[in-house]
């Protein structure tokens, strides 16, 4: 057996303090080489879940780090996101992102930051809130001048507990988004619809807006609580989805592809 790769290097979060680790590929399998601190976010805070969720850009040069229960404006599981992109110093954070404004009244426990998806280039963010009323997708673009902090929201739920925004995927050409509903309801446009299976929803950018294509619903298995959108992924051009639904006939889980 001859190793193809040589070497891993792993990101992660331990509480506020991001760490990486270096794992060298041996015929037995990655052994840990050496473990040295990464970064650390510029305001940690014990309670925040730093880490909870993360995504990197193509080229492992931006990092997106989701801290949903951390404290901000007073309100409590607000939650932020933390960019940082890897420099010649190491890692260095380029911003935090809140929840907008204009969302002010609605901000205690909502959990941003929840999901977190990079496309490809490390340009376009997505961020989910799904404990908001109906839930809430955030698309960020970074712009010469760095990330602008006003972004885009994509159509909430029409489900008032549905956990819109649950997981998010990016495409990497960052044209095509899916959202996971875990507990939305089979059929959202039908009064009548009672069972909560899950679904996901796909959006496309188009001129330069991101506008509905088509909502997943289990069709094929049709089971309450089998929380279809619990993760979600989307391959480079988004012409292949993957969706978990991890409640699926008990605790036997799916991926639908």
């Amino acid at each position: 057996y001859t190793p193809q790769l040589s070497a891993l290097r792993v990101d992660y979060a331990v509480a506020d303090a991001p760490v990486t680790a270096q794992y060298v590929l041996t015929p037995f399998g990655y052994r840990s080489h050496e473990e040295v601190l990464a970064l650390v976010s510029g305001d940690a805070e014990a309670a925040a879940q730093f880490g909870y969720a993360v995504s990197l850009s193509g080229d492992g040069n931006t990092l997106a780090v989701g801290a949903p229960y951390r404290t901000e404006r007073d309100a409590v599981e607000c939650g932020a996101v933390y960019l940082f992109d890897r420099l010649d110093e190491g890692w260095v954070q380029q911003v935090k992102l809140l929840l907008p404004d204009s969302e002010a009244p609605d901000t205690e426990g909502v959990h941003f930051g929840h999901s977190v998806s990079l496309d490809h280039a490390g340009r376009t963010l997505a961020v989910g809130t799904p404990k908001q009323v109906r839930g809430r997708v955030y698309l960020y673009s970074r712009e010469s001048g760095g990330w602008n902090p006003t972004p885009q929201t994509v159509a909430y739920s029409k489900s008032t507990a549905g956990r819109y925004g649950h997981a998010v995927s990016l495409s990497g050409d960052g044209r095509t988004l899916a959202i996971g509903e875990p507990e939305g309801k089979m059929y959202p446009d039908d009064s009548n619809s009672t069972v909560k299976s899950g679904l996901v929803h796909l959006y496309d950018l188009i001129d330069k807006q991101w506008r509905p294509n088509v909502y997943l619903p289990a069709v094929s298995f049709a089971v309450e609580g089998a929380k279809l959108g619990t993760s979600v992924s989307l391959n480079n051009d988004g012409t292949v989805l993957a969706v978990g639904a991890p409640g699926y006939v008990y605790e036997l889980s799916l991926i639908h592809i």
